[in-house]
């Protein structure tokens, strides 16, 4: 306290008192060292110490209002769905090799050509499995002759033996060479059959329809019968992603199995482009004990092959549709040490920290089974400045809110637009 000039006493004003205290602590200091240390205290003394200067920025602060982003919480049917990695297969790979052995003549395809089934590919030189040929139908034809007398014989023979002319031993032997001479055309007429096989074998055709890749073997290459692949033909359409799930979704695919509710998307890795949609057909019969995932398989229609066998690709599955559940944006919902929450913004434009308990969520949005009703508004961005009880102000989107922190006090374009509007 000290006195003024009419005797009364007054309370000190803050910068008087930080003055005051400077000049004594130089009074009591007086080497060069301590009036530097001195000349740095008062600075900081006269820029913070005034109560009354301290007390208008504290009360400025606490009642600025925190630029934030909202969204309303909805009641609506949500949607659960799995994403997993998952490989593109066909579901018919062929790899082509030859049924005859022979030089090649000629080919009759592309590398990479879209084929039918039973398309011409290759052509081995027929010549030696002509003559080959030849000569079976040469031996059926003289067999076929001696079958022919030698039914004639029997027959003759027969008639004798009913009249007891013939001995049983002489009746036995002609029959003998009868049934040798069926025998005998039966063997020739299947050599002929594996001629005309080995012969239609020399035009190697495709067994299945599908994309054809690089040729193994060209015009005059030797191949064997059955070692050398030549081509191999991929089915392309239709064509199967196989991927796992872990086994906790195993009631819900189950569910789905071979129903119209089992759509699979199938998205470019790289991308996120939405390549193809496609059913699942197909869950592996055992759940693999290393990893605790189980197998499946879906179809795809794929015409405009979209889809390549061996593409690494991801699949969204729908399992199952949850009706007229709460649900905010994912980013509102915030984990503390001990528990979730969700800042909620109270009619009077402050902010209320509210436990929730959170349901199936994916990417966008998540389901609040308790703590929040349908039309409450709840933060989604900005939360990182809010404690309960702050001050709020909403903005519609993100480059509003930055406008409003970098020039504080002054008017922003949203807040202009709206006073246009309005006026």
């Amino acid at each position: 306290m000290i006195e003024d000039r009419e005797g009364s006493r007054v309370r000190p004003d803050g910068m008087f008192y930080c003055v005051r205290c400077f000049f004594s602590f130089i009074t009591a200091n007086k080497q060069f060292f301590f009036w530097s240390v001195a000349l740095v205290c008062a600075a900081i003394l006269v820029s913070g110490c005034s109560p009354k200067n301290a007390g208008a920025a504290t009360k400025s602060t606490a009642k600025e209002p925190v630029p934030i982003l909202a969204a309303d919480a909805v009641r609506a049917d949500f949607d659960l769905f799995i994403s997993a990695f998952g490989h593109v297969s066909s579901y018919n790979r062929v790899a082509v090799k030859p049924r005859v052995s022979g030089h090649i003549i000629s080919v009759h395809f592309r590398e990479g050509q879209d084929v039918e089934k039973g398309d011409l590919l290759f052509k081995i030189d027929p010549r030696k499995t002509e003559a080959s040929l030849a000569q079976a139908q040469a031996t059926l034809t003289r067999d076929e002759a001696r079958l022919s007398n030698a039914t004639n014989n029997y027959a003759r023979a027969k008639a004798l033996f009913d009249q007891s002319l013939v001995s049983q031993e002489e009746m036995d032997s002609i029959t003998t060479e009868l049934r040798t001479a069926e025998a005998t055309v039966a063997s020739d007429e299947a050599s002929v059959k594996d001629m005309l096989l080995n012969l239609e074998f020399s035009n190697v055709t495709a067994p299945i329809s599908g994309r054809v890749g690089s040729i193994e073997v060209n015009v005059g290459n030797v191949v064997s019968a059955g070692s050398d692949t030549m081509v191999t033909i991929n089915e392309i359409d239709p064509i199967s992603i196989e991927f796992s799930v872990a086994e906790r979704f195993m009631p819900q695919v189950r569910a789905i199995l071979n129903t119209p509710d089992a759509v699979v998307d199938a998205y470019d890795n790289s991308t996120g482009e939405l390549l193809a949609s496609g059913k699942l057909d197909f869950m592996e019969n055992y759940v693999d004990r290393s990893t605790g995932m189980i197998g499946l398989s879906a179809r795809f229609e794929n015409a405009k092959h979209l889809l390549w066998p061996g593409q690494f690709v991801r699949v969204v599955m729908r399992l199952e549709r949850l009706e007229q559940v709460v649900q905010i944006p994912t980013v509102a919902v915030q984990r503390g040490q001990n528990q979730t929450f969700v800042f909620v913004v109270k009619a009077d434009q402050t902010v209320e920290m509210r436990p929730v308990v959170v349901g199936e969520q994916r990417e966008l949005l998540a389901v609040i089974k308790e703590g929040l009703a349908p039309g409450e508004t709840v933060v989604t961005d900005g939360v990182l400045r809010l404690s309960p009880g702050s001050p709020v102000i909403i903005h519609s989107s993100l480059d509003a809110a930055v406008e409003s922190v970098l020039t504080p006090g002054q008017p922003t374009q949203e807040k202009a637009k709206r006073e246009e509007a309005a006026q």
